[in-house]
């Protein structure tokens, strides 16, 4: 199984966003796109379900 990926963009407000020289474009929000794995989130979640199917089964 490949590793799985999620990406979030996040959109910088204008109000406190700096723009360097040259780098204004009319009409764009400057943003940043964060990439994160989401191997350990899976497996947290699989452990977690598994403590809570154990402690209902018993």
């Amino acid at each position: 199984r490949g590793h799985l990926y999620n990406t979030v963009r996040l959109f910088t407000p204008c109000a406190q966003h700096k723009q360097a020289p040259g780098d204004q474009v009319a009409g764009t929000l400057p943003s940043v796109d964060l990439l994160f794995n989401l191997d350990c989130v899976t497996a947290v979640e699989h452990l977690l379900k598994s403590v809570l199917l154990y402690t209902f089964n018993n």
